[in-house]
């Protein structure tokens, strides 16, 4: 577990110094590299290491016809790519890393502090999401980027953002719903937009051959009353940057890029009290909506003056994470399959495998 607390530490770390431009961009640049390894390169680590092993084998026997029975088109795409190149999963992790850091790096970019905002997507969306599930990163990535750069972006090359994301994973189409939200149509005419969007990332997400296992884990498991609490704690985690935001948004409104950051922030509060009844999927869904809380903690310290309540409300953050990391690693129910972290670059010479 100690790798997860050093690089936790090492961002919080350069969050709090002021560091000379030329040296920051080094940094920067070693930050990516570094986090693209972490990720791309981990070997089974996370939940679905065994299904994305699984999933790789099926797209390599099959015909592409039946490959989109089990995954979106952008990744079957890929994996097809690395399974010539004979890089397999491997491969695509690599470059499913590439896309989300990129991503991410995007967005802290656009903060009140970028390396506060690195880490405090770090326990989330990086450790948890990225390092597990291959296809969603992938999406977020993109997501994170349209996010970042959402004020300078046309309609067009909005959708086309989404679109490629909804490539990788269905559920990414939601994010079109804003698009509609924030064009120049009437209400009547963004409402039919929005609507058309849920009606049909619906029936893409289920139409999969996998389809019963999205019921399974988000549906029907609700109605057994099987509730996850680590899937409500993320959409809690959301909802407190979220209700700051909105509460002080006319003298706050640097805290966020782009006017999307509030809309994610008021669908942050209305799925709160939907995680009471599907946390599963209102946690799934949260990890769409983190940029609300990369954005407002990492300018939350900049709120205040300079002095002792800067230092403090900055301290308190740092601490919290490190708290939200610590929790995560001892007593979440998934933590087994992140512990230990295995890296391909570290592994013997013939104990991982390609496929």
């Amino acid at each position: 577990m100690t790798v997860y607390y050093v690089m936790l530490l090492a961002l919080l770390m350069l969050a709090n110094v002021r560091l000379r431009p030329d040296r920051d961009r080094l940094l920067w640049g070693l930050a990516w590299i570094l986090l693209v390894l972490f990720v791309g390169l981990r070997d089974h680590v996370g939940m679905d290491w065994n299904n994305y092993l699984h999933m790789t084998r099926w797209i390599e026997i099959y015909d592409w016809q039946r490959s989109l029975e089990r995954a979106e088109p952008g990744y079957v795409l890929l994996t097809e790519i690395s399974l010539q190149l004979g890089f397999g999963v491997y491969g695509v992790n690599l470059v499913v890393a590439m896309i989300f850091v990129s991503g991410l790096f995007s967005l802290c970019r656009v903060t009140g502090n970028k390396w506060l905002a690195l880490a405090v997507a770090y326990p989330i969306l990086i450790v948890v999401v990225a390092n597990s599930a291959t296809r969603q990163a992938a999406a977020i990535g993109i997501l994170l980027w349209l996010v970042g750069s959402w004020r300078s972006l046309g309609t067009t090359v909005r959708i086309l953002a989404v679109l490629a994301a909804a490539s990788f994973h269905y559920s990414a189409l939601a994010y079109m719903g804003f698009v509609a939200f924030d064009s120049n149509r009437s209400v009547a005419v963004k409402l039919l937009l929005i609507a058309a969007v849920l009606l049909v990332t619906g029936y893409l997400v289920f139409r999969l051959e996998a389809r019963t296992r999205y019921l399974e884990t988000y549906v029907l498991a609700q109605r057994a009353r099987v509730i996850s609490p680590g899937a409500a704690l993320h959409v809690i985690l959301n909802a407190v940057p979220a209700a700051i935001l909105l509460l002080y948004r006319r003298h706050w409104s640097y805290l966020v890029p782009s006017r999307i950051v509030y809309y994610l922030a008021i669908l942050t509060l209305i799925l709160l009290p939907l995680s009471l009844f599907y946390s599963t999927a209102a946690g799934r869904l949260s990890y769409y909506l983190f940029p609300v809380s990369v954005c407002v903690f990492a300018a939350l310290p900049g709120a205040f003056t300079p002095g002792r309540g800067r230092a403090v409300v900055s301290l308190l953050v740092s601490v919290g994470l490190v708290l939200q990391l610590w929790v995560w690693l001892n007593f979440a129910n998934n933590r087994r399959g992140y512990i230990p972290y295995d890296n391909l670059l570290f592994a013997q010479s013939g104990a991982a495998h390609v496929h």
